[in-house]
């Protein structure tokens, strides 16, 4: 019997490359999209499912199809996530709180609605994708940074809760991740500022997230925490072993 995976903003470059490493891992995926126009990957083993993950009735409709033609699910990957850039005074509330909506309680929906089917699994997974920026908070990334902060302590903490249910919850936190194409931000990368910083903290790919995700969905013990990245360990460490006015000198020297 094949394992089943839920997969959330599966049209997105990253949904697609992890519902692909996912089907070769034998899974059947269901691909969780907002429109039935947006592009998923051709597969016999992909159910394409309408799910935007702040609309309650959404998924619970998901929720029942699951349940009604597998009766059980293996693993939850939480793709879906927006992006505001630029400076906090810029930000419009209504953005913010979109935003929020989307990579904070579309999580807590998600996972609040399917531990059900998630029970039936013996050492099934959660996996959310969370970022770096949920490690350190940074200029120009703020309100991002806010959303993602909150899901590492939302995965953190609900992994404690629900490992007596054998359900296993990992954050996976990458750094700068290289899309592929040229992003118009209104101010300056440090990337751009300094090219040693380029050299020495290379972007990860979306492959690369994706096999970790595949990685995880085959450990019997998944971590807490998977850092993808040079930048993402450098900061990690930084964070964890050094005062705080180091990092602060750091970000004004930088920034």
């Amino acid at each position: 019997m094949k394992k089943i995976a839920l997969v959330t903003a599966a049209s997105s470059v990253l949904g697609k490359k992890i519902s692909e490493k996912l089907i070769k891992e034998g899974y059947y995926v269901y691909a969780g999209v907002r429109d039935l126009k947006e592009d998923v990957i051709k597969s016999k083993y992909i159910g394409v499912v309408i799910l935007d993950v702040t609309n309650n009735s959404q998924i619970k409709g998901v929720f029942n199809k699951i349940m009604k033609e597998q009766g059980k699910l293996d693993l939850l990957v939480n793709v879906a996530g927006i992006t505001i850039n630029g400076l906090t005074i810029d930000t419009k509330e209504e953005d913010f709180k979109q935003m929020l909506d989307v990579n904070v309680l579309g999580v807590f929906r998600m996972i609040k609605q399917f531990i059900p089917l998630l029970k039936k699994k013996n050492n099934s997974k959660i996996i959310n994708i969370t970022s770096m920026t949920g490690i350190a908070s940074f200029p120009n990334a703020v309100c991002y940074s806010a959303s993602k902060h909150a899901l590492e302590a939302l995965g953190q903490g609900v992994r404690s809760e629900l490992l007596k249910h054998h359900i296993w919850t990992t954050n996976i936190a990458p750094g700068a991740i290289d899309s592929g194409k040229k992003v118009t931000l209104n101010y300056k990368p440090m990337r751009e500022k300094y090219k040693l910083i380029k050299y020495l903290f290379p972007m990860v790919t979306y492959d690369k997230v994706a096999s970790a995700v595949v990685d995880i969905a085959n450990s019997d013990e998944p971590p807490m925490h998977v850092l993808l990245g040079n930048d993402a360990k450098v900061v990690y460490f930084i964070k964890k072993l050094f005062p705080d006015f180091l990092w602060d000198r750091t970000l004004r020297f930088l920034w």
